[in-house]
């Protein structure tokens, strides 16, 4: 999938510690033709702030644009199953970027399975966010005949299980919850309205709540720290600089494998972090085969938003931002720049350069440093800047110093939160 078709399902994610639902959770939960999509538009949460988590609203778009039969026949469960997981991969990626960014979070689901909702919520809880849980009841009969009427309709005896089920945990989730509130959507629109006009001045008080656990407090004062004022990009913008960024385990992590190869046979396989610290045995080299799959890196690439925002920084700086990896060409260009164009990432102002292209037989590091060194000899920078996981990369690149004397080196260690902390400078 593209990231045309990314955009399109996603709301625009808010950044940084001004976000105005900042470590607050609502969930709503409701059995098929509850009618929650309609109760979550009366309660306006993309409004105060919210980005909802939904695997279905995924789902449903790509029904239509595969021009599947939302009634569900038999006869396309295989193609209908691959739309599933497509859709299940949007949905882990809009979390990652809200839950790392800790945003204001709507986690919409059918409630049936308390030990689901409620493992969720404690790992909110873990991270400071503080919670509300919205309940969308109907008669049965209601749901039922609603659920006839939705785009995507399910089996009337998976309505009734899924009603039972939510019935039966109203009681546990009140004893749970901090905030709780139930909306009765059975028919009687002046109830309904009621209901949800209470519910709504609950959840803007709710909403404009400071945080009050201390590991939000904790993560707010950490990312405070780390603020770059107007001052200091007003200074990298008008400086001759040059960005450079590793990609895996710097910008993303992925879980492709390098595998090490002797006399034709797969001997074993790296993540990418051992990777970068393996010294290839004599008669073996490296298989870099897998690294190519841009589907693969396009689904599982999961963001380190740190980092992620920090390119986008100083992509805006206006400096020269290049990605130098370790990989050879992706078999699929456009998918391979889309995993990064879906996190706002403008790529037309990037260049990337692979070092898997080059076929010396040499180590990774070297073949970086050759790309780093012939961009620094085509153009005078007064800043060089590198960020990478790898300690040999880094070593690789503070050496050209002794070429380039004019030029500020600045060595930045990613570690595997996205944390940067400086390597070197001279």
């Amino acid at each position: 999938m593209r990231a045309k078709e990314f955009v399109i399902l996603e709301n625009q994610l808010k950044e940084g510690i001004n976000d105005p639902a900042i470590f607050k959770v609502v969930f709503l939960i409701g059995g098929p033709g509850s009618g929650k999509s309609y109760i979550s538009k009366q309660l306006a949460l993309s409004a105060l702030g919210y980005t909802t988590i939904n695997s279905d609203i995924a789902f449903e778009y790509l029904l239509k644009k595969n021009n599947l039969n939302p009634k569900m026949p038999p006869e396309e469960k295989s193609q209908r199953d691959a739309v599933r997981d497509r859709a299940k991969n949007i949905t882990a990626d809009k979390s990652v970027l809200a839950i790392q960014g800790r945003l204001g979070i709507v986690i919409d689901g059918t409630g049936d399975d308390f030990e689901k909702i409620s493992k969720i919520k404690y790992n909110f809880d873990a991270l400071g966010y503080n919670n509300f849980l919205v309940v969308v009841n109907t008669k049965l009969e209601v749901a039922k005949q609603r659920n006839q009427s939705r785009f995507r309709t399910v089996p009337d005896e998976i309505v009734t299980k899924k009603w039972y089920g939510v019935q039966n945990n109203i009681g546990k989730f009140a004893n749970i919850f901090e905030n709780f509130a139930i909306i009765d959507n059975s028919g009687n629109k002046e109830t309904t309205d009621e209901q949800i006009t209470s519910t709504y001045k609950k959840l803007v008080k709710f909403t404009n709540q400071e945080p009050n656990k201390n590991a939000a407090k904790s993560w707010i004062n950490l990312q405070k720290n780390k603020h770059w004022d107007d001052e200091q990009l007003k200074e990298d913008s008008e400086q001759n600089k040059l960005v450079i960024f590793d990609i895996d385990d710097t910008l993303v992590h992925t879980q492709t494998k390098v595998h090490v190869v002797k006399n034709g046979k797969v001997t074993h396989s790296l993540n990418s972090h051992d990777f970068t610290h393996y010294k290839l045995k004599p008669g073996e080299e490296f298989d870099f085969g897998d690294f190519s799959n841009a589907r693969e890196f396009f689904e599982n690439a999961k963001p380190i938003i740190p980092m992620i925002n920090q390119l986008k920084r100083d992509i805006n700086t206006g400096n020269k931002v290049v990605m130098v990896t370790a990989r050879s060409d992706f078999n699929d260009r456009e998918l391979f720049l889309d995993t990064f164009r879906k996190y706002g990432v403008d790529m037309n102002k990037v260049h990337v350069y692979r070092a898997g292209n080059m076929t010396d037989k040499i180590s990774t590091e070297e073949k970086k440093k050759i790309i780093i060194n012939r961009l620094l000899d085509k153009e005078q920078y007064n800043k060089a800047i590198m960020y990478d996981d790898a300690v040999p990369n880094l070593n690789a690149f503070v050496s050209l110093k002794k070429d380039h004397p004019d030029t500020r080196f600045y060595a930045w260690h990613v570690d595997l939160d996205g944390n940067a902390t400086e390597f070197e400078r001279n």
